[in-house]
């Protein structure tokens, strides 16, 4: 069965690789959906795909990567939406919206 889960890393995962590490993770699991960085340090994950996949994969993230420290990951799961169609890299939380409200360069 399909699933959907967004999750928040926390730990040493900004800086170090870690989404590179996430979307390398996703695309191994053939996951789709996003990874980002937070302003308080933590990393943001909404990923989709079966259920076993993401199962796998969150092992995968709280394990971490060689250069990140995973102290805590907390999920919220719900049904599969399909809202993607492959996984990304994007921006932090805050550049995103400054660019959602129109400003291209994601300045303020």
């Amino acid at each position: 069965m399909k699933k959907c889960v967004n999750a928040f890393v926390s730990g040493q995962v900004q800086g170090v690789g870690f989404r590179y590490y996430v979307n390398k993770m996703a695309r191994r699991y053939n996951l789709t959906g996003w990874v980002r960085n937070l302003s308080d340090g933590r990393v943001e994950i909404m990923a989709e795909g079966e259920e076993r996949d993401m199962d796998g994969f969150l092992v995968e993230i709280r394990k971490g990567s060689r250069w990140s420290t995973v102290s805590d990951v907390q999920t919220e799961w719900s049904e599969y939406q399909r809202k993607f169609r492959s996984f990304e890299i994007t921006g932090s939380k805050d550049r995103d919206h400054r660019m959602e409200a129109g400003d291209q360069d994601g300045k303020p």
